[in-house]
């Protein structure tokens, strides 16, 4: 999903009522969502809902202009249990050497599941929590490999 308009436009203004410029805005929105722009295609309504929750607990008194209290904090209370493991997942696939897709993450945990599971929007909190230990596991080994073949001889 990417981004409409609308929600371009309330990263922006949210960001103006906090007081932050635009490189400050970029690092929050990298650091809570995972995106630098907010024209990046691969956000997602919970990365989406995360960083509005975030602006408005800790920057905007509880309420961004234009909305009821809470409500952005609200909206993160009821998110699926299992969006935040999807999350993490991104960021640890995305911090690979060499930065896998989703469908290479889907083809990932279908071999880790003996194909069981085929992606990553139909599995469990237990299969998910493996996944992720999966791709710290693979980004230390490719780490190491990219630090073997680095060493002169």
């Amino acid at each position: 999903m990417s981004l409409t308009n609308g929600q371009k436009k309330a990263l922006h203004a949210v960001a103006r009522q906090a007081g932050l410029n635009d490189e400050q805005r970029r690092v929050l929105q990298k650091g809570i969502g995972g995106h630098v722009s907010a024209a990046d295609r691969a956000w997602t309504r919970a990365e989406f809902i995360r960083v509005m929750a975030h602006y408005e607990r800790e920057y905007c008194g509880g309420e961004i202009r234009g909305n009821m209290p809470r409500y952005w904090q609200d909206q993160l209370a009821a998110l699926g249990p299992n969006d935040s493991l999807v999350w993490r997942i991104r960021q640890e696939a995305a911090g690979l050497p060499d930065p896998m897709t989703d469908a290479q993450v889907d083809a990932f945990l279908a071999r880790m599941t003996g194909s069981e599971i085929a992606k990553v929007a139909d599995a469990n909190a237990y299969w998910l929590s493996r996944l992720i230990e999966g791709l710290k596991a693979l980004r230390k080994r490719r780490e190491a490999e990219t630090a073997d073949s680095e060493v002169p001889f």
